[in-house]
Protein backbone atom coordinates (compact mmCIF):
# COMPACT_ATOMS: atom_id res chain seq x y z
CA UNK A 1 0.00 0.00 0.00
CA UNK A 2 1.34 3.23 -0.95
CA UNK A 3 1.92 5.95 1.39
CA UNK A 4 -1.12 8.35 -0.62
CA UNK A 5 -3.43 5.77 -0.07
CA UNK A 6 -2.47 4.82 3.35
CA UNK A 7 -3.12 8.54 4.02
CA UNK A 8 -6.49 8.69 2.56
CA UNK A 9 -7.43 5.46 4.75
CA UNK A 10 -6.41 7.29 8.16
CA UNK A 11 -8.27 10.23 6.75
CA UNK A 12 -11.22 7.96 5.95
CA UNK A 13 -11.29 6.78 9.42
CA UNK A 14 -10.92 10.09 11.26
CA UNK A 15 -13.82 11.24 9.22
CA UNK A 16 -16.20 8.79 10.64
CA UNK A 17 -14.95 8.88 13.80
CA UNK A 18 -15.19 12.39 13.96
CA UNK A 19 -19.11 11.90 13.13
CA UNK A 20 -19.55 9.45 15.62
CA UNK A 21 -18.62 11.77 18.41
CA UNK A 22 -20.37 14.59 16.55
CA UNK A 23 -23.87 12.25 16.78
CA UNK A 24 -23.39 11.10 20.37
CA UNK A 25 -25.89 13.14 22.50
CA UNK A 26 -24.43 13.10 26.07
CA UNK A 27 -27.93 14.12 28.00
CA UNK A 28 -29.82 11.73 26.18
CA UNK A 29 -30.08 7.97 25.04
CA UNK A 30 -32.34 8.89 22.02
CA UNK A 31 -29.95 8.73 19.32
CA UNK A 32 -32.28 10.56 16.73
CA UNK A 33 -32.49 13.74 19.71
CA UNK A 34 -30.09 17.05 18.82
CA UNK A 35 -29.95 18.89 21.46
CA UNK A 36 -29.77 22.68 21.12
CA UNK A 37 -29.65 23.98 24.48
CA UNK A 38 -29.32 22.65 27.90
CA UNK A 39 -30.32 25.00 30.88
CA UNK A 40 -30.04 24.22 34.62
CA UNK A 41 -32.09 25.95 37.51
CA UNK A 42 -32.53 25.91 41.16
CA UNK A 43 -35.37 24.32 42.94
CA UNK A 44 -35.84 25.18 46.88
CA UNK A 45 -38.67 22.96 48.53
CA UNK A 46 -39.73 23.86 52.26
CA UNK A 47 -40.19 21.03 54.32
CA UNK A 48 -43.95 21.29 53.87
CA UNK A 49 -43.33 20.26 50.63
CA UNK A 50 -41.38 16.59 50.94
CA UNK A 51 -41.42 15.75 54.71
CA UNK A 52 -43.67 15.01 57.21
CA UNK A 53 -43.89 12.77 60.52
CA UNK A 54 -41.08 14.85 62.07
CA UNK A 55 -39.86 12.84 65.08
CA UNK A 56 -36.82 13.09 67.72
CA UNK A 57 -35.47 9.61 69.19
CA UNK A 58 -32.76 9.36 71.86
CA UNK A 59 -31.06 6.27 73.74
CA UNK A 60 -28.95 4.99 71.11
CA UNK A 61 -25.42 3.75 72.75
CA UNK A 62 -24.21 3.93 75.68
CA UNK A 63 -21.14 6.19 77.18
CA UNK A 64 -18.79 3.12 78.09
CA UNK A 65 -18.98 2.05 74.33
CA UNK A 66 -16.26 5.08 73.67
CA UNK A 67 -14.05 3.35 76.00
CA UNK A 68 -12.48 6.41 77.83
CA UNK A 69 -12.73 8.58 80.66
CA UNK A 70 -14.06 12.24 79.81
CA UNK A 71 -13.08 14.47 82.99
CA UNK A 72 -15.00 17.94 82.70
CA UNK A 73 -15.32 20.77 85.49
CA UNK A 74 -16.80 23.58 83.65
CA UNK A 75 -19.12 25.64 86.22
CA UNK A 76 -19.83 28.81 83.92
CA UNK A 77 -21.54 26.13 81.30
CA UNK A 78 -23.19 24.39 83.58
CA UNK A 79 -21.11 21.16 82.50
CA UNK A 80 -19.26 18.18 84.55
CA UNK A 81 -18.20 14.84 84.02
CA UNK A 82 -16.68 12.21 85.75
CA UNK A 83 -15.18 9.36 84.70
CA UNK A 84 -15.75 5.97 86.04
CA UNK A 85 -13.33 3.03 86.15
CA UNK A 86 -13.03 -0.45 87.14
CA UNK A 87 -9.85 -3.05 87.25
CA UNK A 88 -9.47 -6.72 86.34
CA UNK A 89 -8.97 -9.27 88.52
CA UNK A 90 -5.46 -9.52 90.67
CA UNK A 91 -2.56 -12.04 89.52
CA UNK A 92 -2.55 -14.47 91.78
CA UNK A 93 0.95 -15.53 91.06
CA UNK A 94 4.72 -14.05 90.62
CA UNK A 95 7.94 -15.35 90.00
CA UNK A 96 10.28 -14.07 92.78
CA UNK A 97 13.76 -15.00 94.56
CA UNK A 98 13.54 -16.64 97.51
CA UNK A 99 15.94 -16.23 100.45
CA UNK A 100 18.64 -18.39 99.04
CA UNK A 101 18.22 -16.70 95.19
CA UNK A 102 16.31 -19.59 93.48
CA UNK A 103 13.54 -18.73 91.29
CA UNK A 104 10.13 -19.14 92.42
CA UNK A 105 6.80 -19.40 91.69
CA UNK A 106 5.03 -17.89 95.03
CA UNK A 107 0.99 -18.14 94.80
CA UNK A 108 0.26 -16.61 98.36
CA UNK A 109 1.37 -12.92 97.66
CA UNK A 110 -0.03 -10.24 100.28
CA UNK A 111 -1.00 -7.07 98.47
CA UNK A 112 0.24 -4.10 99.97
CA UNK A 113 -0.02 -0.17 98.44
CA UNK A 114 0.56 0.83 94.90
CA UNK A 115 -0.21 3.12 91.86
CA UNK A 116 -3.04 4.33 89.75
CA UNK A 117 -1.45 4.93 86.14
CA UNK A 118 -3.95 7.48 83.53
CA UNK A 119 -2.79 7.62 80.51
CA UNK A 120 -4.07 10.95 79.05
CA UNK A 121 -5.53 11.74 75.38
CA UNK A 122 -3.05 15.14 74.64
CA UNK A 123 -4.05 15.53 71.53
CA UNK A 124 -7.85 16.66 73.12
CA UNK A 125 -7.36 19.31 75.65
CA UNK A 126 -9.60 22.02 76.74
CA UNK A 127 -8.67 24.51 79.44
CA UNK A 128 -5.16 25.53 81.41
CA UNK A 129 -2.64 23.23 82.70
CA UNK A 130 -2.07 21.99 85.08
CA UNK A 131 -4.91 19.91 85.80
CA UNK A 132 -5.42 18.31 89.17
CA UNK A 133 -7.78 15.35 89.22
CA UNK A 134 -9.14 13.57 92.12
CA UNK A 135 -9.41 10.28 92.38
CA UNK A 136 -12.17 8.59 95.08
CA UNK A 137 -12.69 4.76 95.44
CA UNK A 138 -16.73 4.16 94.74
CA UNK A 139 -18.85 2.50 97.53
CA UNK A 140 -22.29 1.83 95.58
CA UNK A 141 -22.81 -0.66 93.22
CA UNK A 142 -22.88 0.54 89.48
CA UNK A 143 -23.16 -0.68 86.35
CA UNK A 144 -20.99 0.45 83.63
CA UNK A 145 -23.04 -0.08 80.67
CA UNK A 146 -26.03 2.38 82.13
CA UNK A 147 -25.10 3.97 84.39
CA UNK A 148 -25.68 7.99 84.59
CA UNK A 149 -25.37 11.12 86.74
CA UNK A 150 -28.74 9.97 88.27
CA UNK A 151 -28.49 6.39 88.33
CA UNK A 152 -25.98 4.05 89.00
CA UNK A 153 -27.74 0.77 87.43
CA UNK A 154 -30.42 1.52 84.70
CA UNK A 155 -30.87 -2.17 82.88
CA UNK A 156 -34.39 -4.03 82.30
CA UNK A 157 -33.52 -5.92 85.52
CA UNK A 158 -32.65 -3.40 88.08
CA UNK A 159 -32.98 0.59 88.61
CA UNK A 160 -30.94 1.93 91.00
CA UNK A 161 -30.54 5.65 91.76
CA UNK A 162 -26.70 6.87 92.84
CA UNK A 163 -27.42 7.51 96.85
CA UNK A 164 -25.67 11.07 95.93
CA UNK A 165 -26.00 11.99 92.17
CA UNK A 166 -22.40 11.68 90.12
CA UNK A 167 -21.10 8.46 91.70
CA UNK A 168 -22.89 7.80 95.20
CA UNK A 169 -21.01 7.76 98.38
CA UNK A 170 -17.19 7.49 98.03
CA UNK A 171 -13.93 7.65 99.47
CA UNK A 172 -10.63 9.78 98.79
CA UNK A 173 -8.04 7.60 97.56
CA UNK A 174 -5.27 10.41 95.63
CA UNK A 175 -4.87 13.05 94.01
CA UNK A 176 -2.81 13.97 90.77
CA UNK A 177 -1.76 16.77 88.70
CA UNK A 178 -1.19 16.72 85.16
CA UNK A 179 0.73 18.94 82.88
CA UNK A 180 0.49 17.73 79.25
CA UNK A 181 3.97 19.21 78.37
CA UNK A 182 5.72 16.91 80.67
CA UNK A 183 4.24 13.54 80.47
CA UNK A 184 0.99 11.82 78.88
CA UNK A 185 0.29 10.04 81.80
CA UNK A 186 -0.97 10.91 85.77
CA UNK A 187 0.59 8.54 88.92
CA UNK A 188 -1.27 8.36 92.07
CA UNK A 189 -0.39 6.46 94.47
CA UNK A 190 -3.14 4.69 96.41
CA UNK A 191 -3.00 2.96 100.49
CA UNK A 192 -3.59 -0.28 100.97
CA UNK A 193 -7.30 0.36 101.81
CA UNK A 194 -7.75 1.41 98.62
CA UNK A 195 -5.96 -1.96 97.51
CA UNK A 196 -7.91 -4.42 98.84
CA UNK A 197 -11.26 -2.56 98.38
CA UNK A 198 -10.43 -3.39 94.28
CA UNK A 199 -9.26 -7.09 94.84
CA UNK A 200 -12.67 -8.44 94.85
CA UNK A 201 -13.98 -9.06 91.16
CA UNK A 202 -17.60 -10.37 92.62
CA UNK A 203 -18.15 -7.05 94.30
CA UNK A 204 -20.24 -4.89 91.88
CA UNK A 205 -19.52 -1.27 94.15
CA UNK A 206 -15.62 -1.65 93.46
CA UNK A 207 -14.23 0.71 91.45
CA UNK A 208 -12.49 4.21 91.02
CA UNK A 209 -14.44 7.91 89.98
CA UNK A 210 -12.37 9.98 88.63
CA UNK A 211 -12.93 13.89 88.72
CA UNK A 212 -11.44 17.54 88.19
CA UNK A 213 -10.75 20.22 90.50
CA UNK A 214 -9.90 22.50 87.58
CA UNK A 215 -12.41 24.70 86.42
CA UNK A 216 -12.60 25.11 82.58
CA UNK A 217 -11.06 22.03 82.15
CA UNK A 218 -11.84 19.16 79.91
CA UNK A 219 -9.58 15.83 79.39
CA UNK A 220 -9.80 12.15 78.33
CA UNK A 221 -8.56 9.00 79.65
CA UNK A 222 -7.38 6.77 77.12
CA UNK A 223 -6.22 4.07 79.41
CA UNK A 224 -5.54 3.01 82.86
CA UNK A 225 -3.57 0.39 84.55
CA UNK A 226 -3.10 -0.51 88.28
CA UNK A 227 0.49 -0.89 89.70
CA UNK A 228 0.26 -3.48 93.07
CA UNK A 229 3.22 -3.70 95.53
CA UNK A 230 3.29 -7.19 96.99
CA UNK A 231 5.03 -8.98 99.52
CA UNK A 232 6.01 -12.26 98.33
CA UNK A 233 5.65 -15.29 100.81
CA UNK A 234 9.05 -16.95 99.94
CA UNK A 235 11.11 -13.87 100.89
CA UNK A 236 8.82 -11.23 102.43
CA UNK A 237 11.72 -8.91 102.64
CA UNK A 238 11.31 -8.54 99.06
CA UNK A 239 8.03 -6.14 97.28
CA UNK A 240 7.57 -7.00 93.90
CA UNK A 241 5.35 -5.01 91.52
CA UNK A 242 1.90 -6.68 89.36
CA UNK A 243 -0.33 -5.72 87.69
CA UNK A 244 -4.24 -5.59 87.45
CA UNK A 245 -5.59 -4.18 83.92
CA UNK A 246 -8.69 -1.88 83.49
CA UNK A 247 -11.67 -3.74 82.82
CA UNK A 248 -14.39 -1.28 82.39
CA UNK A 249 -14.17 2.65 81.61
CA UNK A 250 -16.94 5.00 81.60
CA UNK A 251 -18.03 8.47 82.59
CA UNK A 252 -21.19 10.07 83.64
CA UNK A 253 -22.30 13.96 83.11
CA UNK A 254 -24.52 16.39 83.41
CA UNK A 255 -27.01 18.36 82.47
CA UNK A 256 -28.09 15.67 79.58
CA UNK A 257 -30.01 16.77 76.62
CA UNK A 258 -33.65 16.13 76.78
CA UNK A 259 -36.06 14.47 73.92
CA UNK A 260 -37.42 16.98 72.47
CA UNK A 261 -39.36 17.69 68.87
CA UNK A 262 -37.88 21.74 69.57
CA UNK A 263 -34.98 21.28 67.25
CA UNK A 264 -33.24 18.76 65.16
CA UNK A 265 -31.12 17.08 66.76
CA UNK A 266 -28.20 14.74 65.96
CA UNK A 267 -24.91 12.93 68.11
CA UNK A 268 -24.52 12.79 71.70
CA UNK A 269 -23.70 9.71 74.04
CA UNK A 270 -26.11 8.05 74.29
CA UNK A 271 -26.76 9.83 70.95
CA UNK A 272 -29.87 11.25 69.15
CA UNK A 273 -31.60 10.73 65.92
CA UNK A 274 -33.96 12.55 63.88
CA UNK A 275 -36.43 10.92 61.25
CA UNK A 276 -39.09 12.21 58.81
CA UNK A 277 -40.58 11.36 55.60
CA UNK A 278 -39.21 12.64 52.15
CA UNK A 279 -41.14 12.35 49.40
CA UNK A 280 -40.79 14.81 46.46
CA UNK A 281 -43.39 16.14 44.91
CA UNK A 282 -43.85 14.61 41.42
CA UNK A 283 -43.62 17.72 39.55
CA UNK A 284 -41.55 21.33 39.96
CA UNK A 285 -42.15 25.08 38.30
CA UNK A 286 -39.22 25.97 36.11
CA UNK A 287 -38.47 29.74 35.80
CA UNK A 288 -41.08 31.58 33.70
CA UNK A 289 -38.69 31.97 30.93
CA UNK A 290 -38.47 28.06 30.43
CA UNK A 291 -41.76 27.74 30.39
CA UNK A 292 -42.23 29.56 27.40
CA UNK A 293 -40.23 26.49 25.64
CA UNK A 294 -41.42 23.23 27.70
CA UNK A 295 -44.13 22.19 29.05
CA UNK A 296 -44.63 23.28 32.42
CA UNK A 297 -45.11 21.94 35.24
CA UNK A 298 -41.99 19.70 34.81
CA UNK A 299 -42.01 16.32 35.78
CA UNK A 300 -39.38 15.37 38.23
CA UNK A 301 -37.37 12.40 36.56
CA UNK A 302 -33.88 11.10 37.70
CA UNK A 303 -31.95 12.07 34.86
CA UNK A 304 -33.19 15.76 35.17
CA UNK A 305 -31.60 15.79 38.53
CA UNK A 306 -28.15 16.74 38.32
CA UNK A 307 -27.79 17.49 42.56
CA UNK A 308 -29.76 17.55 46.02
CA UNK A 309 -29.17 18.01 48.96
CA UNK A 310 -31.16 18.71 52.26
CA UNK A 311 -30.03 22.23 53.71
CA UNK A 312 -30.13 22.67 57.46
CA UNK A 313 -29.43 25.80 59.00
CA UNK A 314 -27.71 25.59 62.86
CA UNK A 315 -28.86 26.21 66.13
CA UNK A 316 -27.36 27.01 69.66
CA UNK A 317 -26.83 24.13 71.42
CA UNK A 318 -29.16 24.06 74.62
CA UNK A 319 -28.16 23.22 77.21
CA UNK A 320 -24.78 25.36 76.35
CA UNK A 321 -22.86 22.74 78.20
CA UNK A 322 -23.59 19.93 75.63
CA UNK A 323 -22.33 22.18 72.79
CA UNK A 324 -20.16 19.72 70.50
CA UNK A 325 -16.48 20.02 71.96
CA UNK A 326 -14.75 17.85 68.79
CA UNK A 327 -15.99 17.85 65.18
CA UNK A 328 -19.26 15.53 64.24
CA UNK A 329 -19.83 14.06 61.05
CA UNK A 330 -23.79 14.19 60.52
CA UNK A 331 -25.62 12.00 57.18
CA UNK A 332 -28.66 10.72 56.04
CA UNK A 333 -29.86 7.24 55.95
CA UNK A 334 -32.86 5.36 55.11
CA UNK A 335 -35.11 4.13 57.73
CA UNK A 336 -35.80 0.27 56.50
CA UNK A 337 -38.41 -0.57 58.88
CA UNK A 338 -40.55 2.44 60.31
CA UNK A 339 -43.09 0.50 61.99
CA UNK A 340 -39.74 -0.61 64.54
CA UNK A 341 -38.89 2.64 65.02
CA UNK A 342 -36.91 4.04 67.03
CA UNK A 343 -35.08 0.37 66.99
CA UNK A 344 -36.03 -0.23 62.76
CA UNK A 345 -32.59 -0.99 61.21
CA UNK A 346 -31.18 1.91 59.04
CA UNK A 347 -29.71 1.37 55.20
CA UNK A 348 -26.60 2.54 53.37
CA UNK A 349 -24.78 5.78 54.33
CA UNK A 350 -23.92 5.42 50.96
CA UNK A 351 -26.98 6.87 49.81
CA UNK A 352 -25.69 10.70 51.10
CA UNK A 353 -22.60 12.35 51.70
CA UNK A 354 -21.23 12.77 55.51
CA UNK A 355 -20.88 16.61 56.33
CA UNK A 356 -18.29 17.91 58.90
CA UNK A 357 -19.59 20.05 61.76
CA UNK A 358 -17.25 22.35 63.42
CA UNK A 359 -18.39 23.02 67.14
CA UNK A 360 -18.80 26.80 66.98
CA UNK A 361 -21.77 26.38 64.56
CA UNK A 362 -23.69 25.44 67.77
CA UNK A 363 -22.26 28.02 69.63
CA UNK A 364 -21.29 31.15 68.87
CA UNK A 365 -21.47 30.51 64.83
CA UNK A 366 -25.11 29.65 64.92
CA UNK A 367 -27.71 30.09 62.36
CA UNK A 368 -25.15 28.81 59.28
CA UNK A 369 -26.49 26.93 56.95
CA UNK A 370 -25.18 23.18 56.63
CA UNK A 371 -25.72 21.22 53.21
CA UNK A 372 -25.93 17.04 53.18
CA UNK A 373 -25.85 15.88 49.95
CA UNK A 374 -28.60 13.37 49.16
CA UNK A 375 -28.48 12.83 45.43
CA UNK A 376 -28.29 9.09 45.00
CA UNK A 377 -31.06 8.90 47.49
CA UNK A 378 -33.49 11.13 45.42
CA UNK A 379 -32.10 9.50 42.48
CA UNK A 380 -33.45 6.62 43.45
CA UNK A 381 -36.61 7.66 44.68
CA UNK A 382 -37.57 9.16 41.25
CA UNK A 383 -36.47 5.91 39.31
CA UNK A 384 -38.89 3.59 41.58
CA UNK A 385 -41.46 5.96 41.48
CA UNK A 386 -41.01 5.95 37.45
CA UNK A 387 -41.33 2.01 37.93
CA UNK A 388 -44.53 1.91 39.42
CA UNK A 389 -42.28 0.33 42.85
CA UNK A 390 -43.37 0.93 46.17
CA UNK A 391 -40.51 -0.44 48.39
CA UNK A 392 -38.63 2.69 48.19
CA UNK A 393 -38.01 3.61 51.85
CA UNK A 394 -39.41 7.12 52.00
CA UNK A 395 -38.72 7.32 55.68
CA UNK A 396 -35.17 8.67 56.93
CA UNK A 397 -32.89 9.22 59.50
CA UNK A 398 -30.28 12.27 60.29
CA UNK A 399 -27.92 11.13 62.66
CA UNK A 400 -23.98 11.27 63.44
CA UNK A 401 -21.81 9.02 61.37
CA UNK A 402 -20.65 7.43 64.61
CA UNK A 403 -23.11 6.74 67.18
CA UNK A 404 -22.26 7.16 70.39
CA UNK A 405 -20.20 10.05 70.50
CA UNK A 406 -19.14 12.13 73.17
CA UNK A 407 -21.58 14.48 75.11
CA UNK A 408 -22.00 17.29 72.66
CA UNK A 409 -24.85 17.69 70.31
CA UNK A 410 -26.12 19.05 67.03
CA UNK A 411 -28.93 21.00 66.85
CA UNK A 412 -30.69 22.65 63.95
CA UNK A 413 -34.04 24.39 63.28
CA UNK A 414 -36.90 22.36 63.11
CA UNK A 415 -39.81 22.60 60.48
CA UNK A 416 -42.23 25.81 60.67
CA UNK A 417 -39.22 27.81 61.65
CA UNK A 418 -37.17 30.25 60.18
CA UNK A 419 -34.33 28.08 59.02
CA UNK A 420 -36.36 24.71 58.75
CA UNK A 421 -35.29 21.81 56.67
CA UNK A 422 -35.23 22.60 52.98
CA UNK A 423 -34.37 20.22 49.72
CA UNK A 424 -32.40 21.77 47.29
CA UNK A 425 -32.43 20.53 43.49
CA UNK A 426 -30.17 21.72 40.70
CA UNK A 427 -32.30 20.63 37.76
CA UNK A 428 -31.24 20.29 33.87
CA UNK A 429 -33.22 20.11 31.12
CA UNK A 430 -32.71 20.32 27.07
CA UNK A 431 -34.19 21.34 24.27
CA UNK A 432 -33.49 19.69 21.51
CA UNK A 433 -34.72 18.65 17.61
CA UNK A 434 -35.27 14.87 15.85
CA UNK A 435 -33.61 13.30 13.11
CA UNK A 436 -36.12 13.06 10.58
Amino acid sequence: MTARRQTALWGAIVVLISSGCTDAVPTSEDPDLIPIRAETFEVWLPFSAFGQDFRVFGGFGAPSELNLGLVSLDRPEGFESRALLRFGAFPTTATVEDAEGETQVDSALAYRSGRVVLRMDTTSIQGEPPFTLTLEATESRWHAGSASWEMAIDTLGEQLPWEVPGGGSLRTVGQGVWDPAEADSVIVDVDSLAIAGWEDTEDESRGLRVSSETTGARVRINSAALQIDAEPSVNPDTTVTVGAGLREMTFIYHPTAEISGDAVRVGGAPAFRTVFQLDLPTTVDPPDHLCARINCPLTLTPDLVVFASLLLETRATDPAGLQPADTLLIEMRPVLDPDRLPRSPLGSAAQSRSVRMNPPLFGEESGQPLEVPITPHVRDMLESRAEGRTDFPKTVALLSAFEPTLPGVAMFARPGEDGEPQVRLLITVTEGIRLP
